[in-house]
């Protein structure tokens, strides 16, 4: 409840197709991932959020508040992404869990029901991020990350490491999400 606005008890924040019937998506207020199908509208599964029985079971989230039922393993996280080979990624604000944001990339088994950690960093001048930013792998395994209410986006190996940090210029203002332009779209000339 948002005063002289009214609900947003879902804030859904990002959606990808996942082939011709489903669709993943981020339910930001419900510190949850989807996986529904259309045709059917069932949730196939979820990470995060109130235990249901579509839950998935995380494996190997090491970070602090994300441990276990009782954890908070995801916190106002925005933009979910379907990565090939059956990975799903998403930028963690950490805004409920008081921590701060993170990129996870989870492998997703749905016959044994888990959500197993592939990656998962930080960038250690971020202390916290309220809203908004974004996870995008790019081709060689490095990533393009919006850390969201802060004034910069962080190119970062494969292993977390800053390679190339952009500032903006823009006083309070902040990007809502950060989207690679991969080489080859547009031309140079």
């Amino acid at each position: 409840w948002f005063p002289q606005v009214g609900n947003h008890i879902i804030h859904m924040n990002a959606s990808q197709p996942d082939g011709t019937d489903g669709v993943i998506f981020s339910a930001r207020h419900l510190n949850a991932i989807y996986h529904i199908t259309k045709s059917t509208n069932a949730i196939d599964w979820k990470i995060g959020g109130t235990v249901r029985p579509e839950q998935l079971t995380v494996i190997g989230d090491n970070r602090p508040t994300a441990v276990g039922v009782s954890g908070q393993v995801l916190s106002g996280q925005h933009d979910v992404r379907k990565c090939p080979a059956g990975t799903v990624s998403v930028h963690d604000n950490g805004t409920i869990a008081n921590r701060p944001p993170f990129v996870i990339r989870y492998q997703i088994d749905t016959a044994a029901r888990t959500a197993t950690v592939l990656e998962e960093f930080q960038d250690v001048r971020v202390a916290s991020s309220g809203c908004c930013g974004s996870a995008r792998r790019l081709p060689r395994g490095h990533w393009l990350v919006a850390w969201g209410e802060q004034p910069f986006m962080t190119e970062l190996d494969s292993s977390g490491n800053p390679v190339v940090t952009t500032q903006y210029n823009l006083g309070p203002a902040f990007s809502y999400r950060a989207v690679p332009v991969l080489p080859g779209i547009i031309s140079a000339v």
